[in-house]
C-alpha cells in the first residue's frame, strides 16, 4: 500500500471513529494540544490570540501548559503530538491575531511535535524527549497571519500537507526539519507578511524580560541589593517600553521607537518558501556532510505554487571578547547588538550610550559573571560589563567581531523559494517560484575586513545576507525536479540564483524547468552600478570580499557532484555580471 492509499484509509476510520469539533472557544486559553489518534476538523474561522491581559502568556494554574515547551509562550496554535491525526480545516482559516503576533514572534500556526526544538537547541531548555507526529495529514483551508511559520516539525514522519493556501507567515510557510515520507501537494504559499511593524529586537526585548524575572526568582537570595536594584530598574523600564510600544502599535499600525522601528515592513532576517531540513534548527550554513540517520528521505512536492516572498535581510555583527570565542548574547540568544548601543567612530572608537535593552542585559550580567553561572543562552563578559560601566574607549579592550549573522546570530543566507537541504530520493513536480525579492544591504566591511569566512558555521566565503535564490538544493541525493518555472528572482544588493546546487549534492535531475528574469543590482548611472552600504549610504560596487559584485546565474554549481540538465530554458538574466551557467568547484 502506498502512503496516499494508507493516509486515506487512516482519514477515513478515523471520520467514521473518533470526530473532534475545533471552534474558537477551544483556543480561548491556549494551544490545541492533540495527545490522541482523531479526525480533528475546524467549525469556524479562527484567530489565535490567548491570554492577551497576560503578556499572552499562559497562566501559572494552568497546568497543560506549565512545563517546558511553554516557558517562552504559545509557540504554537495546534501541536500535534502523537500518530494517526488528520487535522481538517474544513474551507476554514486559521490564523493568529495581530496583538498575539506582536507579542509572540516564536510561533508556528501547526507544529509536528511537542516542542519547536529538538533537546538542547534553541533560546531555551524546552523538553528532553521528542514526540514527533506520524502519521498526519492536514488539510482543506487556509493558513494566515503568523509571526513565525505556518506548519512546522521536528522529526515528523508520514506527513501528507494538501489543498493549503499558506499567506501572511513571516519566516516561512513550511519548514519541516528530520523525517520522512513527506508529501506537499496542490498548495499556494504566499505572500508572505510584509506589514510588520517591528524588528526582531522587540522580541528580544519581550524574552529578556521573561528570563530577568524568571532569573531574579531563582536567584534573588545570592544578589547584592545593588545588582537587584538594577535588575529591577533595568526591567521595570524595559517592561513599560515594550506595552507603551504595544499599545502605539495597536493604535497607529507602527511605532517611532527607534529601538524596534521597521521602515520597510519586510521581516529583517533569512525568509523561505518551503524549507525541507535534516533534524535540528535551520539556522546554520547550507548542510554539508549530513550523517546518513539524519537524512530526510523519500520527499514527493506537486503543484505547489510559492509566491511574493520578500525581506529585508539585516546583519548584526557579533563582537567577541579577546578572551572569548562566542558571540556576546543576551538569555534568549539575542546578540548584543555593540552598532546600536554605542556612538562613535570606528569599531576601536566606540563608547557606550545604551538602550532600554542592553541596560537589562548588562545589568544581569553583572551578577552570572561574579557567581560564575550560566543562564539559558546568556553570554555577555565582564569586558563588556566594564566597557559599557565606566565610559571606556572600545579599544582598550581588543574585541574582535564576527559578522554574516542576524540578530540571533543564525547566519544570513537570504531569501530562497524552495530550499532542500540532506535530502535523499526526492520528486518536485509541477512546481512555480515566482517574486523573490531581497533588499537587504551589502555587508559590513568595518569589523571583520575582507573576510572569507567570519560566522562560526560558515563555509562558502563572503557575505550572504543579501542574496536570493529561486532553488537551493545541498547534500541532497537522487532528486528529480520537472515541469517547473523560476521567474523574477531579484536581489538588490548580492547574487541572484535561479537555481544553485551545492555541497555534494548527486543525481540531481532538472527536466522541463525555465528559469527566468533573475536580477541583481541596485542602481545603475551612466553605465555604472551603486548599492546600498551596510549604513544604506549609496557606494560603487566593487570587486573583493566580503561582498560580492551582484551578479545573477541562472544556474550555479558549487561543490557538488553530478547533475543532468534536459530541456532546461535560462532567459533575461540582468544585472552587473550575468551568466546562464557558473560553475564554481
Amino acid at each position: 500500500m502506498g502512503l496516499d492509499e494508507e493516509l486515506d484509509e487512516m482519514c477515513r476510520y478515523l471520520y467514521r471513529r473518533h470526530r473532534v469539533r475545533l471552534s474558537q472557544k477551544n483556543f480561548e486559553r491556549g494551544t490545541v494540544r492533540i495527545t490522541e489518534p482523531g479526525y480533528y476538523y475546524l467549525t469556524e474561522n479562527i484567530t489565535f490570540a490567548p491570554n492577551i491581559e497576560n503578556g499572552c502568556l499562559p497562566y501559572a494554574k494552568d497546568t497543560q501548559y506549565s512545563g517546558k515547551p511553554f516557558v517562552l509562550g504559545f509557540f504554537a496554535g495546534i501541536t500535534i503530538e502523537c500518530r494517526d491525526v488528520c487535522l481538517d480545516l474544513n474551507g476554514y482559516e486559521f490564523k493568529q491575531g495581530k496583538d498575539h503576533a506582536l507579542m509572540q514572534a516564536f510561533y508556528s500556526h501547526i507544529e509536528l511535535c511537542n516542542t519547536p526544538f529538538v533537546p538542547k537547541k534553541g533560546p531555551a531548555d524546552f523538553v528532553s524527549v521528542l514526540k514527533s507526529a506520524c502519521r498526519v495529514v492536514i488539510k482543506n483551508g487556509c493558513l494566515g497571519l503568523s509571526s513565525h511559520h505556518g506548519i512546522h516539525g521536528n522529526g515528523a514522519s508520514k506527513v501528507l500537507i494538501e489543498d493549503l493556501r499558506i499567506t501572511d507567515f513571516t519566516v516561512s510557510p513550511i519548514s519541516l526539519n528530520g523525517g520522512h515520507s513527506i508529501t506537499i501537494r496542490d498548495v499556494k504559499a504566499g505572500p508572505n507578511r510584509q506589514d510588520i511593524p517591528v524588528m526582531g529586537t522587540y522580541s528580544a526585548a519581550q524574552f529578556t524580560v521573561q528570563l530577568a524575572e524568571a532569573f531574579m526568582y531563582q536567584y534573588g537570595d545570592q544578589l547584592t541589593p545593588y545588582e537587584m536594584a538594577e535588575i529591577l530598574k533595568a526591567n521595570g523600564n524595559l517592561h513599560e517600553n515594550i506595552k507603551s510600544v504595544f499599545r502605539e502599535i495597536m493604535t497607529t499600525g507602527e511605532t517611532k521607537d527607534e529601538l524596534y522601528h521597521n521602515d520597510t515592513g519586510l521581516v529583517d532576517g533569512n525568509a523561505y518558501g518551503i524549507l525541507i531540513h535534516p533534524l535540528g534548527p535551520a539556522v546554520g550554513e547550507f548542510m554539508s556532510d549530513v550523517p546518513k540517520e539524519q537524512l530526510v528521505t523519500r520527499l514527493h512536492i506537486e503543484n505547489v505554487k510559492i509566491v511574493d516572498i520578500k525581506s529585508n535581510v539585516k546583519e548584526i555583527p557579533g563582537v567577541v571578547t579577546a578572551s572569548g570565542k562566542k558571540v556576546q548574547s543576551g538569555p534568549a540568544g539575542a546578540v548584543f547588538q555593540f552598532d546600536q548601543v554605542s556612538h562613535g567612530g570606528g569599531p576601536d572608537d566606540r563608547y557606550y550610550h545604551g538602550t532600554l535593552l542592553s541596560h537589562l542585559q548588562i545589568a544581569m550580567a553583572r551578577p552570572i559573571n561574579r557567581l560564575g553561572i550560566k543562564y539559558g543562552t546568556f553570554g555577555i563578559t565582564q569586558d563588556i560589563v566594564d566597557w559599557a560601566t565606566y565610559g571606556h574607549r572600545s579599544g582598550r579592550y581588543h574585541l574582535r567581531w564576527k559578522c554574516n549573522g542576524d540578530g540571533m546570530f543564525h547566519m544570513n543566507k537570504g531569501v530562497i523559494g524552495l530550499r532542500i537541504d540532506g535530502v535523499v530520493d526526492g520528486l518536485v513536480e509541477n512546481f512555480c517560484v515566482e517574486n523573490l525579492k531581497n533588499i537587504g544591504k551589502l555587508g559590513n566591511e568595518e569589523y571583520s575586513g575582507a573576510y572569507k569566512v567570519s560566522h562560526d558555521a560558515q563555509k562558502v566565503p563572503g557575505y550572504r545576507g543579501a542574496d536570493c535564490i529561486g532553488v537551493n538544493v545541498s547534500n541532497s541525493k537522487a532528486i528529480l525536479f520537472k515541469n517547473g518555472d523560476i521567474k523574477c528572482v531579484v536581489s538588490e544588493n548580492g547574487i541572484a540564483r535561479g537555481i544553485r546546487v551545492m555541497f555534494d549534492s548527486k543525481d540531481i535531475d532538472f527536466v522541463k524547468v525555465s528559469v527566468k528574469d533573475i536580477r541583481s543590482g541596485y542602481h545603475l548611472e551612466h553605465g555604472d552600478w551603486y548599492g546600498l552600504d551596510y549604513h544604506g549610504e549609496l557606494t560603487p560596487y566593487h570587486h573583493g570580499l566580503p561582498n560580492s559584485v551582484p551578479s545573477s546565474y541562472g544556474i550555479e554549481f558549487y561543490k557538488t557532484g553530478h547533475t543532468r540538465l534536459r530541456e532546461v530554458k535560462i532567459q533575461e538574466l540582468k544585472g552587473p555580471i550575468t551568466e546562464s551557467l557558473k560553475d564554481d568547484h
